[in-house]
């Protein structure tokens, strides 16, 4: 391989990879995003395939060159610019997009300034086949909770009642007489809609559709991803119904894995009827070696020069930026829940909510007032180190979760600061509605690595989109956070909050750690 090919090699390994590392974390932390590891590779063969089908293109003119390197400057600069932000927010859909988007740009003026702008068009899908590994915007990933989820629900509560067996939907959970089934992963969504999304543009590519037929296979993905929901759902509920919660239980992992198999199946088929069961003309070993394509890559070698500097500037920049800080950081405060005497009883995460959450540590207790008769509960859940889930306050605050859960919101309290150890820590404040009951909820997102929680009394109304970019400015990456909650069945206002000022400082407790 010549000098410059390697060259080429290597800024696209130090443009791509730093994004890649980065979304290992949705990856990981996501169920519903654990297809992203196979998205690069696949990646990859789109790109070789279109590769090993080139077709003669003419140099780039002068226009062409000076917008090619007016478009990389430009990527390049969002990328630099976006990447610190990523490192300290790796679920954050618009620093995912922004590092994508600079990336692929300059990827593209490459391509570009290699063999005109039809060089880029033909690997323009490749590159843009990454983008579906991305975590969607939150607005539309609220939108498939509160919307799609809710559907799906009251639809298999019709289906399983059809069947003889009596169900009522509340947002996103159905109520059997022998329980209630999908309340532990109400705010997680239809998990399998993202691998479908990208399976049904991955076949799209394979079989060559057309773009109305790319589109029509898009738009039957998505709507097998929703039958198969739909079934799955149907089935656990059936099963809750007939059998009991645990025979429900037992069943749910069994049942989203044939379902996600299942609907990439049915996408498979359908590409293949659209594609009308026309063969893929391959090209022969000999025409592949013999394979010249009109791309010189001389050309390219002091722009890939440029990008390679950018990006190793950027990658190393951002992590200087952070070492920086970490060394100077001092103690964390971290925060432990005990029982204050023996009225207080523990109260077990089910599995379900530790596959939504995947927290590092929780503990709950739950205890009733003799007097008032009101129940509470107490619930401290961590993360710890590199974990992303709890940097996703939109997804897992009480405003989200329980509407979701069919508990209404009836108003917003606001903020109460409650001294606790001599730390100040503030809770938001929420009533809520179910089933006819008061429930009030003391919510508060610590962050352990600063000492101060996401409603800072210092920075009231402060918006999720500002707390990140404060991350970044702080030089915070660990993302070392804990969600602590208390939830009230009954009483009023004033008492609730009576409560929380009292019963807290006894509840919690702070400890300083330097790891």
């Amino acid at each position: 391989m010549k000098p410059v090919a390697w060259l080429a090699a290597g800024a696209a390994v130090a443009l791509w990879t730093p994004l890649i590392l980065d979304l290992r974390y949705a990856w990981l932390g996501l169920p519903e995003q654990a297809y992203g590891w196979g998205v690069a590779p696949l990646a990859l063969y789109l790109a070789w395939e279109r590769w090993i089908s080139w077709r003669p293109t003419a140099p780039p003119g002068r226009r062409w060159r000076a917008a090619a390197w007016t478009a990389a400057a430009a990527g390049l600069a969002v990328y630099a610019a976006a990447l610190p932000v990523l490192e300290a927010n790796a679920l954050w859909p618009t620093a995912q997009w922004a590092v994508a988007s600079g990336a692929a740009l300059a990827t593209l003026a490459g391509l570009v300034l290699a063999g005109g702008p039809s060089c880029a068009a033909q690997l323009a899908f490749p590159i843009a086949f990454v983008f579906t590994a991305l975590t969607w915007p939150t607005r539309v990933h609220l939108w498939i909770i509160g919307d799609l989820a809710s559907a799906n629900a009251r639809l298999a509560a019709e289906l399983v009642s059809a069947l003889g067996y009596p169900a009522v939907v509340s947002g996103n959970v159905i109520a059997v007489a022998n329980g209630l089934v999908g309340v532990d992963e109400a705010c997680s969504g239809l998990r399998s809609l993202q691998a479908v999304w990208m399976a049904a543009w991955f076949f799209g590519e394979y079989f060559r559709l057309n773009w109305p037929r790319r589109l029509s296979l898009v738009g039957a993905a998505l709507a097998a991803a929703l039958m198969g929901n739909l079934a799955r759902t149907s089935f656990l509920t059936w099963k809750a119904a007939a059998r009991g919660i645990a025979e429900s239980e037992r069943w749910h992992d069994s049942a989203g894995a044939a379902e996600l198999v299942l609907t990439l199946l049915a996408v498979a088929a359908i590409a293949i009827w659209i594609a009308r069961h026309k063969p893929r003309k391959f090209r022969s070993a000999d025409a592949v070696a013999n394979h010249r394509p009109a791309c010189d890559l001389g050309r390219l070698a002091p722009y890939l020069v440029f990008v390679l500097s950018c990006a190793l500037a950027a990658v190393l920049g951002t992590e200087a930026w952070y070492r920086a800080h970490e060394k100077a950081a001092g103690a964390r405060i971290r925060w432990e829940m005990t029982a204050p005497d023996a009225s207080w009883e523990p109260v077990p995460l089910p599995q379900g909510v530790r596959d939504v959450l995947r927290y590092s540590e929780a503990a709950g207790l739950s205890s009733q007032d003799p007097r008032t008769g009101v129940r509470v509960t107490a619930f401290l859940v961590s993360w710890s180190g590199a974990a992303a889930n709890s940097e996703n306050p939109e997804w897992h605050d009480p405003t989200v979760c329980l509407p979701a859960s069919g508990i209404a919101l009836q108003a917003d309290l606001g903020q109460f600061i409650v001294r606790i150890g001599g730390v100040a820590v503030p809770f938001a404040g929420y009533r809520f509605n179910t089933g006819g009951r008061t429930l009030h909820v003391f919510f508060c997102h610590w962050d352990a690595e600063i000492g101060q929680a996401r409603a800072d009394a210092a920075t009231p109304g402060l918006g999720v989109r500002a707390r990140r970019l404060q991350r970044v400015r702080e030089g915070r990456r660990r993302n070392d956070v804990a969600h602590i909650t208390f939830e009230l069945e009954g009483g009023g206002d004033a008492a609730a909050v009576a409560w929380l000022r009292e019963w807290a400082p006894r509840l919690l407790h702070s400890r300083l750690s330097q790891d």
